[in-house]
């Protein structure tokens, strides 16, 4: 668990490591409002309602959809793809810095709270 800035919790988790099907790649925010699940390979999402409703996500009325157009909804191998181009000199790093430079503090934040038996620790604190 994360405490942000204003207050609110987070969970964070992620794989790298899932075999089988056409992979699981989403993302899901929960409030006091319902929750919803956005799913990037099969570029659908699903918002559940504190009602009991739920609203299917998808294109736009009248869109065909990423998947129908012949691209791929996820490019899986695009940012290795990338990668290379950037190092090769054949691209510019269109990856903002601060996303993985706050990856590694919240990273440095778990294995620092790990190592002290699960206790809270600020991100400020590793720059002390």
């Amino acid at each position: 668990m994360a405490r942000m800035d204003n207050g609110a919790l987070a969970s964070v988790g992620s794989t790298g490591a899932v075999h089988g099907g056409s992979g699981k790649r989403d993302i899901q925010v929960y409030s006091n409002h319902g929750w919803v699940v956005l799913d990037s390979i099969a570029g659908t999402g699903v918002f559940h309602q504190v009602d009991g409703s739920t609203e299917i996500l998808g294109p736009a009325s009248g869109e065909a959809g990423l998947r129908q157009s012949g691209y791929p909804v996820y490019p899986s191998r695009a940012p290795a793809k990338h990668f290379v181009e950037v190092i090769l000199g054949q691209s510019v790093n269109r990856s903002p810095v601060e996303y993985g430079w706050r990856s590694v503090e919240l990273l440095g934040a778990a294995c620092l709270s790990a190592a002290r038996g699960g206790q809270a620790v600020s991100v400020a604190s590793l720059y002390r």
